[in-house]
């Protein structure tokens, strides 16, 4: 985002939305900034494949819980790939799709990084001290950011019983990550899916969620992103919290836009030089005879067709 992006005006265009997005159904990470326990049964799950350690609320029944936070995206790795990655068959499992939200100073949005923090340290707590890596949030220009992922693949022996499922819609336009995963001995499972979206506001001012395609996000957008944290294993019994990305859904493309249309206004030529005319002659005054000579052409311009 350059000085043709509108800053204060996103700013407080996205703490308006995440203020509205509070009062949804969804777990907002803003709302945790303090004792995240206290109005839900969070306990951590152990999984072994593959092997992870995740927060589950077990009020009713036990799911994993997926936090939800609106933010302006300032960074992306996103699909789908143009050509396939020059690296080797064991080091496909690292390839994801990834982005970075911040909120430009947005109360809001800091609040969720709190949140963000708690949950740290409910993961904390669970280890032996000092063996689960620290956390630290990520930065943008001068602001606070959330960075979240998920990878492409999963290693089939890490997950014997994961089931494959198709890689949605505009993340495999060429079907390079099919082919990948077939000759690398990986799985595209659940535990892998990104889902992307577009809010809708019908003429009512209804609100709905459409499914899109990842190729529509553009940094300065303003979104809201689904995510879970979860902790993965290192080497030497180290361990690491990371936000695995499940879904992302664009709210407002008009900073975007806007920042771009003032971007090609002031880089447009203010002064265009006149060009040279030259003279030419195309078409032709003549036609050939049968013998090959040249005839003068009689042009009827009467208009009559």
């Amino acid at each position: 985002m350059d000085n043709h992006y509108k800053k204060e005006d996103a700013r407080m265009a996205l703490e308006q939305i995440a203020s509205e997005g509070q009062g949804g159904d969804n777990y907002c990470l803003s709302k945790f900034e303090k004792t995240p326990d206290a109005d839900y049964d969070l306990k951590i799950a152990s999984l072994e494949h593959p092997k992870t350690w995740r927060l589950v609320n077990t009020t009713s029944e036990i799911e994993e819980m997926v936090f939800t936070v609106q933010g302006i995206l300032c960074a992306k790795d996103l699909p789908p790939l143009s050509q396939r990655p020059t690296v080797q068959a064991s080091r496909y499992r690292f390839l994801k799709q990834g982005i970075t939200i911040t909120g430009l100073g947005s109360p809001t949005f800091e609040r969720a990084l709190n949140g963000a923090r708690q949950l740290f340290g409910l993961f904390d707590r669970h280890f032996a001290e000092g063996k689960l890596e620290p956390w630290g949030m990520g930065t943008h220009e001068d602001y606070t950011a959330l960075e979240f992922g998920n990878r492409y693949f999963t290693l089939k022996k890490d997950a014997p019983g994961m089931v494959e499922v198709p890689f949605g819609p505009g993340v495999d336009s060429h079907g390079i990550l099919k082919d990948m995963a077939k000759k690398g001995g990986y799985i595209h499972g659940e535990e892998n899916v990104v889902v992307y979206f577009q809010q809708h506001t019908d003429k009512d001012g209804t609100r709905t969620f459409r499914t899109a395609g990842p190729h529509i996000f553009r940094v300065g957008d303003l979104v809201e992103i689904q995510a879970s944290f979860v902790v993965v294993p290192l080497r030497g019994d180290y361990c690491r919290m990371l936000g695995i990305l499940r879904s992302m859904a664009l709210i407002d493309s008009s900073f975007s836009q806007d920042a771009l249309q003032r971007r090609m206004s002031s880089s447009a030529p203010t002064n265009i030089p006149k060009a040279v005319e030259l003279k030419r002659r195309v078409g032709y005054g003549y036609t050939r005879g049968g013998d090959g000579r040249k005839q003068t052409m009689e042009i009827d311009d009467s208009g009559a067709a």
